[in-house]
């Protein structure tokens, strides 16, 4: 695979773990880890994470 080829497939991972935590933020749905619950915040830090990582793969050089 080349390094295109790979920086396209985890920019596109990385995309769609983002939206996914998005997605939880927006409707609102708990999760549960355990007897923990955890917080919504925890989902924003994962679309900045998530979002951040996907931008940078996308935007690298093969």
């Amino acid at each position: 695979m080349s390094n295109l080829s790979f920086n396209r497939v985890a920019g596109t991972v990385f995309a769609i773990v983002a939206l996914a935590h998005l997605y939880r933020v927006v409707q609102v749905l708990p999760i549960q880890i355990g007897s923990m619950a955890v917080p919504q915040w925890v989902s924003w830090i994962g679309v900045a994470g998530a979002g951040a990582l996907s931008a940078w793969a996308f935007r690298s050089r093969g």
